[in-house]
């Protein structure tokens, strides 16, 4: 195990060697002592910082100026917020800093005059501050894994979600039986769940030597003790306990199979035991629920897209469109500074901005020329039936797409429809939607056109910069143009005029 660090911070030299001494050959709790020397105020917030997990800090309090200890004590609280690390101010000149001012005015654990430390008295006051920093290290990773717990459950999509939520599982785990935090956590779908599809298992979170793991399939592991854990978990659907390794397994209603997988335990006291039977009871009905929310939100999903789809082969167009208004969607949201969870939201968002077309008779949304005046009043009333239609929902994900159907044919310069909004007036996610579905429809083959080469669509967007799209959509737009070029090209091959001058 890794040993305790212990700071001392001292510039007589008598006093380290001592120091040393008497703690060479010390050992509490099955660890050593890792010794950290500083001869000044100033060398002690160096190791201070590039050491945050010491344990004790033993500080002279006169050393380069009379108060160097105390100014030491103060960096470590308030400047490096450090609340951890248990201090014993140690002094040779007790008048210079009186015991009760010292302990009144500093955040201090422990005060000792040089003279009255005896081995004995050395080693208890080690004992104690390993000890209660042990404890408080114990109650800030059981606050650290419970908050990402607590994030989780407020989490929309899958992925973000079950990561959070197997990190803060593990945090917890780990605390709890003050285990060596070797230890990963993994999912199988109730389609993959067999005894003999271990393999299909993804790794959602993963610490210590394990954590390079995080986000890879079994399959892709070379490991052979872990996968051979894992398979025989599994494969006899209970846990399996294999030396100082246990892997715990549980199953949901639903099918699937969660893994936590732990390396470096050794003996368990029977209360370790019947915390870790309350634990995977307790993540048993957690998972379940997280399950059954992530059905229900990638069946929302998919039926959004379908119906997306719908609307687009009813107007003779393929599905393709919406898809790829979706990926372009999520991919100018990232560029322009949005986070991932919001940049898949609106991903989901993108496909129902022309809902509305469901309202639209056929003969206006299938023609195959140029429509009149009447017909282009009646087209334009889908961004208004679009929007009425997602915001009945009383869920915020349909009525922030509302806001999206009924603003994509806002233009930056006030000319567009139905409210002639202009400027940063039109909401972030209209103006993406705006931008990559006109420069979609552009390189696409539509019923009443043919596929604008790509360089032509490029030199529209370029020139309706500031006029029809919002300029900061635009550059964002051609920073990631490689990628998004790479999109389109997924569903088919485009239009090219040259394969010169796209930049």
């Amino acid at each position: 195990m890794e040993p305790w660090k212990v700071l001392v911070v001292d510039d007589d030299q008598d006093v380290q060697q001592v120091t040393q001494l008497v703690l060479d050959d010390f050992e509490y709790m099955g660890r050593g002592i890792q010794l950290i020397q500083a001869r000044s105020g100033a060398e002690g917030l160096v190791m201070m910082r590039a050491h945050p997990d010491i344990a004790v800090a033993l500080i002279d309090v006169v050393m380069e100026t009379s108060s160097s200890g105390l100014d030491l004590v103060r960096q470590i609280r308030e400047e490096l917020k450090n609340r951890l690390v248990r201090i014993i101010l140690r002094t040779g000149q007790p008048g210079v800093a009186p015991e009760k001012r010292v302990v009144v005015e500093y955040d201090i654990n422990d005060y000792k005059e040089k003279s009255e430390i005896t081995f004995q008295k050395l080693q208890t006051s080690i004992i104690t501050a390993l000890r209660a920093w042990h404890d408080l290290k114990i109650i800030e990773s059981s606050r650290v894994g419970l908050e990402k717990i607590i994030d989780a459950s407020a989490g929309l999509f899958r992925l973000q979600m079950m990561k959070s939520f197997a990190e803060g599982l593990l945090e917890q785990l780990v605390s709890l039986l003050e285990l060596n935090p070797d230890a990963l956590l993994g999912h199988v779908s109730s389609v993959a769940a067999g005894a003999n599809d271990a393999r299909e298992l993804r790794i959602y979170a993963a610490m210590g030597d394990y954590g390079p793991y995080e986000g890879m399939t079994l399959e892709d592991v070379h490991d052979a003790r872990l996968s051979e854990d894992i398979h025989m978990a599994m494969g006899q659907q209970s846990d399996f306990r294999n030396g100082d390794r246990m892997t715990l397994y549980f199953r949901t209603s639903t099918g699937a199979c969660t893994i936590i997988h732990i390396q470096g335990i050794n003996v368990l006291s029977p209360m370790d035991e019947r915390l870790l039977e309350v634990f995977c009871a307790n993540i048993s009905i957690a998972f379940d629920n997280l399950c059954l929310k992530s059905e229900i939100e990638d069946t929302q999903r998919d039926l959004i897209m379908s119906l997306g789809e719908a609307i687009e082969m009813r107007s003779m167009e393929t599905g393709a469109h919406v898809m790829r208004v979706s990926g372009m969607s999520r991919l100018l949201a990232v560029q322009l500074g949005m986070g991932e969870e919001e940049a898949e939201k609106l991903a989901v968002i993108a496909p129902m901005h022309d809902v509305g077309k469901i309202a639209i008779a056929d003969e206006i949304l299938c023609k195959p020329g140029r429509l009149d005046a009447a017909e282009i009043a009646i087209m334009r009333e889908h961004a208004q039936y679009g929007a009425s239609l997602l915001g009945r929902s009383p869920r915020l994900l349909f009525r922030e797409a509302a806001v999206v159907a009924q603003q994509h044919h806002e233009r930056y310069d006030g000319k567009g429809y139905p409210d002639a909004m202009a400027g940063d007036a039109i909401h972030p996610y209209a103006r993406i939607v705006a931008l990559v579905d006109v420069f979609e429809a552009l390189v696409s083959k539509r019923v009443y056109k043919e596929a604008w080469p790509l360089e032509q669509a490029l030199t529209y967007v370029r020139e309706e910069r500031g006029r029809q799209f919002h300029p900061d959509t635009v550059d964002a737009f051609f920073k990631i143009l490689p990628e998004i070029i790479k999109l389109l090209e997924l569903s088919g091959p485009l239009v090219r005029a040259s394969e010169m001058g796209v930049r």
